[in-house]
């Protein structure tokens, strides 16, 4: 018979580990994270002394279940991580540590930064004329978490799609979604989106949520550009069941509002005139947002007013609260009346 390669091995420690131990287990980050080194054990009754001491307890406390596994193996899951492994080692593991490198050096003033989120760091990494997206993260539960929504939303266009990624260097690999993001647009610079791509971010989100994903509604999660339409950054498995009219409500602020960021201090004459522009830029884009759901998706309406609990007053209280109503400066005839307009539809 002949010997199973390294690669293999490795798939096999990484599906086992995915597979078989609690998501959030100290056992799964120490086997995904030494499952290179575990692929090249001979002997479980003779573990190398330059495995860490914990790493050994894990692999002694787990072995007798692993061989198990390896007798009912999912073939098509080790296939796909032992294919992975291959092609991130021959192609995006030397960039990587030598991107890794840099980031231990300059951290996150390297021009190739991106941002932070919940799921690690992300850097710029070009790869033969090609620009891809590295996210690093320490927690790799947080990452097995993380790869297990991206493969599920494999092909779907408008998010970010799963290039490769490897748990000993704690990194994955994705595309480089184009557009600015949502959350740095300004009250001057807000784009008026398009009914077709605000019906796009929606049919979007839905998509996610036929394969058991939910979006993370926060601005800085999307991007937007001006031909494609939106980008959806960030998603995670949907282990709660959040309702699919309680994500789409949610896409108010990101289809309607700019950064509330502002310059001036609270109760100056300069406040006030801001958040005059301020609501004058967003509380149209606000209406035509709920007009768009009434009218194309009226049975997201409807459950969603099941899920508030009715609209004449948990559903008001809900968009008064999101929208900070009370700051709306109502002493302004034309703001007075985009606040009309939201109370006859029954939003305020």
């Amino acid at each position: 018979m002949k010997p199973k390669s390294f690669e293999r091995i490795q798939a096999q420690v990484e599906s086992y580990a995915d597979q078989e131990l609690d998501i959030d287990s100290e056992d799964i980050k120490l086997l995904l994270g030494y499952s290179d080194q575990l692929a090249q054990i001979k002997d479980f009754d003779n573990l190398p002394e330059n495995l860490p001491i914990d790493v050994r307890g894990a692999v002694r406390r787990h072995k007798d279940e692993y061989v198990k596994f390896l007798k009912k193996e999912t073939r098509n899951e080790i296939d796909f991580n032992e294919l992975n492994i291959k092609q991130y080692n021959e192609q995006y593991r030397d960039p990587i540590l030598e991107l890794k490198h840099r980031v231990a050096e300059n951290g996150k003033n390297l021009s190739e930064y991106l941002g932070s989120g919940e799921n690690g760091d992300a850097y710029t990494l070009d790869i033969d004329d090609n620009t891809l997206v590295a996210k690093f993260n320490e927690n790799l539960s947080g990452q097995n978490f993380q790869l297990k929504a991206l493969m599920r939303a494999k092909d779907l266009p408008h998010v970010a799609q799963l290039v490769s990624y490897s748990y000993p260097d704690k990194v994955v690999v994705m595309e480089l979604l184009e557009g600015i993001n949502v959350d740095d647009f300004t009250v001057e610079t807000l784009p008026t989106y398009s009914d077709d791509h605000i019906t796009e971010l929606i049919e979007t989100v839905k998509a996610l949520n036929s394969r058991g994903i939910m979006i993370d509604s926060k601005k800085s999660n999307f991007l937007y550009e001006s031909n494609q339409g939106f980008n959806v950054l960030d998603y995670q498995l949907n282990e709660s069941n959040y309702p699919l009219s309680e994500q789409v409500f949610e896409l108010f602020d990101v289809v309607s509002f700019p950064s509330k960021d502002c310059p001036y201090e609270d109760g100056s004459i300069e406040k006030k005139e801001w958040l005059k522009e301020f609501y004058k830029t967003s509380l149209p884009k606000l209406i035509r947002f709920f007009e768009i759901l009434k009218s194309n998706y009226p049975e997201l309406v409807e459950d969603f007013e099941g899920v508030r609990g009715g609209w004449d007053s948990n559903t008001r209280d809900w968009v008064r609260v999101m929208i900070d109503a009370d700051q709306i400066p109502v002493d302004d005839p034309e703001l007075q009346k985009f606040v009309s307009k939201l109370e006859s539809m029954g939003f305020l």
